[in-house]
Formats: C-alpha cells, structure tokens, sequence
C-alpha cells in the first residue's frame, strides 16, 4: 500500500459463496492491475500476463474452462491483448484439437491466419474480417508441418519413496479402527 491505495506486488482475496478465493495475485500501481499479474474469475478461468490500467494489454495467456490452475482440457488464447480485447498476434487452441494462428482485432479473428482442425486434418489458410473467413484455401495436414500448437504442459511425476511402507502404514492403521 501506497497513500492509502494499492501499489506494488499484491494479493487481492475476494470473498465468494463463503470463502475466500484469489482472485487476483501480481503487480499494482495506484490501485490499479499494472505490469505482470494473474486473475482468477470465479469460474475458474484465469488470465496471466501484462495489464495496463485494470485491463489485459501486452503478452498473456487466457484459459477457459479446463483444469485449475493450468487449464488443462479446456480452451487457451496466448498472444497480443489491447484493452482487455485479443489484437494483434495471437493463438487460440481449442479443447477439441482445433487451433487458430493469426492475426486478431477488438477480440476477433482479423486479417491473414491459420486454422487447423484436428478431426479432418485440414488447414485453412486464408484472411479473416471482424471474425468471418472472407478469402483462403484448404489444404491437407502434412506430418512434415510443424505443429502449430503449444505442446501440452509437462506434468511433474510423483511417486512415493516408499510405496509398500506407505501400504503398510495404512493397512495398521485401518486395523488400529477395527
């Protein structure tokens, strides 16, 4: 805190249905998001990434739906924001294998971009205004093509050290109830 505002490095807890939830974790700058920060909205989707003035602007990756906290098995936006809107570069990988590369304007599809769908293992190549394809071709997915998408996130593996003490521990204890 800062003269009675927030500034600096922060976390906000909101209070919902309860309990107490983040719902924001980064930088902040006269009681604004400013510089790099997380928010976490009460469905679960989370934004990473730049903010400028309370809103998304600069390089950040959006999830929707999916697994908390990494979004895992839903929908992911990386790229370009301005204005808490997609604009500029940007891809958005969908749940469903589907990805879109390209170029993005006041949150849509706009100007040249690829999209790839994974069910028919066709690309369309083509320009995009205000969301609409307006002018591009099919063409087949070659395994020579570098896939576009992001590889999915490397899980940490977990194993017990000692997986038969543990087993061990727990049939004594279960016992010890009886």
């Amino acid at each position: 805190w800062r003269e009675d505002v927030r500034s600096g490095q922060g976390t906000f807890w909101k209070y919902d249905n309860g309990k107490y939830r983040v719902q924001y974790n980064g930088h902040w700058n006269n009681d604004q998001k400013e510089g790099f920060g997380t928010y976490f909205d009460k469905k679960g989707d989370f934004y990473q990434g730049e903010w400028r003035g309370n809103k998304r602007s600069g390089k950040g990756r959006q999830t929707y739906g999916g697994r908390p906290p990494d979004g895992f098995g839903g929908d992911i936006y990386e790229g370009d924001w301005v204005d808490d809107k997609r604009q500029g570069k940007g891809t958005l990988s969908l749940a469903n294998g589907d990805v879109y590369q390209g170029e993005w304007k006041g949150g849509l599809k706009h100007g040249p971009g690829t999209f790839f769908y994974e069910t028919t293992q066709k690309r369309y190549d083509g320009v995009w205004q205000e969301g609409v394809p307006t002018c591009g071709s099919y063409k087949d997915i070659k395994p020579t093509d570098v896939p576009p998408w992001p590889p999915a996130p490397k899980l940490q593996v977990l194993e017990l050290m000692d997986g038969k003490g543990v087993e061990l521990a727990a049939f004594q204890q279960a016992m010890e109830q009886l």
